[in-house]
């Protein structure tokens, strides 16, 4: 008899964490997501095992997968700035996220003008551009010089993107403050 008791909590004792934990463990999903991505290409690793790959404006990187026609053509687009729609495949290990590239569009450089502004204050501060037609946020690694034309009419020369749905960025490379005619 308590053998019996004894043998059932033995078994009670094994099986019930396993059960418990099992419950709890989340299941991964591994279907693609479609995301869009700008920055610039360029290739990975050392010959021969080189991937070509996009350094996002974000601060990610991701490796790219093609077909050989599209792969032939964005390893000649190296160096240069591009918006990238693909599928995020979360099964193929490579150290950085893998991006099935379904469509890409080299972003030229182009001018724009208008009036600049500021929002927020230090490390959390995005300059504006704000002209007739549209705002564009921009980014930038010369936030000193923007700081000093606040207010100012400037011309802003760099790649035009598309964040989301409605935000445009502006990757900046030359900033000029613009001479007014009076």
């Amino acid at each position: 008899m308590y053998m019996k008791k004894f043998l059932l909590i033995i078994i009670i004792t094994l099986i019930y964490p396993l059960v418990s934990c099992s419950y709890f463990v989340e299941k991964k999903d591994n279907t693609p997501k479609e995301i869009s991505v700008t920055g610039r290409i360029y290739f990975m690793g050392s010959e021969p095992f080189t991937k070509i790959g996009i350094n996002a404006f974000d601060g990610r990187i991701y490796a790219l997968l093609s077909e050989k026609p599209t792969a032939n053509e964005l390893s000649k687009l190296q160096g240069n700035i591009v918006t990238i729609k693909g599928l995020l495949d979360k099964k193929i290990n490579y150290p950085q996220k893998s991006l099935l590239v379904n469509e890409y569009k080299k972003i030229e450089k182009q001018k724009v003008t208008g009036k600049l502004e500021k929002e927020g204050k230090g490390i959390n501060a995005r300059f504006y551009i704000q002209n007739d037609s549209k705002t564009y946020q921009l980014t930038t690694d010369s936030t000193i010089t923007l700081g000093n034309l606040l207010g100012s009419e400037v011309e802003i020369e760099g790649y035009i993107y598309e964040v989301g749905n409605s935000v445009e960025n502006i990757y900046s490379v030359t900033v000029e403050k613009k001479q007014l005619n009076d």
